[in-house]
């Protein structure tokens, strides 16, 4: 099972109250909030959620997307004292290490809840608290497809679709920083020969191949730009500025993150990282993106994908 989580077996009546976490890097947290989008909706239940900023996801998910229905944001304060209260100890609230419990909350609404602190997987998440019956991919696109960014972010899409033509460039998602340990460790990392090796049998087959590269790491981003020159594009250099040699965690913000994500899934097609969330992220937006984008197509006379 792919879980890194607190987590305890749930009684048999589900609680209708949820304290969420999400942990990690922004495909991980989305991927959470994603899955407890799908168990409010099928356990009538309440969701509350504390989006901590932490190296891995710098920003907070009410500054780059519209408000979701069924989850409420919370502040640190509230989310302490629940998650204090479930924990029972300890100087952290937001361990991954300790156990979720089913708790009386007090002070916090006085109804029982269950805290959920990590990620894991859509499926073995909705499982895990009580949705039943089999979610399928389709239906996991469409709550996927409820994810917007806010409208400012969204025009920054659109006006650089229209003017790199993304929807017939060949997307590369290129994870590198922390991403490099997991992969490895668990067999598939995607390493820059992998890469170079598509690249180079794609033009050999298309010589007006042209690309977009999303990368979290400057040193990849300059790299293939210097290799590829004008064939490849970027939404925004890294500058060397940005970099800490020292910080393994991704070298853009998060705001280049959800832009580089949805760029991606405009594309006619893009090869992945292996074991990446973030490429999987791509993926699941990419057969909603025009439904998501079309009235912003449509006021600004846009034609994104066809």
């Amino acid at each position: 099972m792919e879980t890194s989580s607190s987590t305890q077996t749930q009684e048999a009546s589900s609680p209708k109250r949820f304290m969420v976490v999400p942990k990690n890097g922004l495909a991980n947290r989305l991927r959470t909030l994603v899955a407890f989008i799908a168990i409010a909706k099928e356990l009538k239940a309440e969701v509350l959620v504390y989006w901590e900023v932490t190296a891995a996801c710098p920003g907070t998910f009410q500054a780059h997307f519209e408000e979701l229905e069924h989850i409420t944001f919370v502040d640190f304060e509230t989310a302490k004292a629940i998650r204090r209260h479930a924990q029972g100890r300890g100087p952290n609230p937001f361990r991954d290490d300790s156990a979720d419990q089913k708790i009386q909350e007090n002070g916090v609404g006085g109804e029982t809840a269950t805290v959920f602190c990590g990620q894991a997987s859509l499926k073995n998440v909705v499982k895990k608290f009580g949705v039943t019956r089999k979610i399928n991919d389709e239906e996991i696109d469409t709550l996927y497809a409820l994810l917007r960014p806010v409208s400012r972010i969204r025009e920054e899409i659109l006006k650089f679709c229209k003017m790199h033509q993304m929807e017939s460039r060949i997307g590369l998602h290129i994870r590198r920083t922390d991403h490099v340990k997991a992969a490895v460790s668990c067999g598939k990392f995607t390493d820059d020969e992998f890469f170079r090796s598509r690249i180079d049998q794609i033009i050999k087959m298309d010589t007006a191949a042209r690309f977009f590269l999303a990368t979290d790491n400057a040193v990849t981003q300059q790299r293939y730009l210097k290799h590829y020159g004008d064939r490849m594009v970027i939404f925004q250099k890294i500058e060397a500025k940005d970099t800490k040699p020292k910080d393994p965690t991704r070298h853009t913000s998060l705001r280049n993150a959800v832009i580089d994500v949805y760029l991606l899934s405009v594309c006619k097609s893009f090869i992945p990282s292996g074991h990446s969330t973030f490429s999987t992220l791509a993926k699941r937006l990419s057969p909603n993106i025009v439904s998501l984008l079309r009235s912003d197509m449509e006021s600004k006379n846009i034609d994104v994908k066809k």
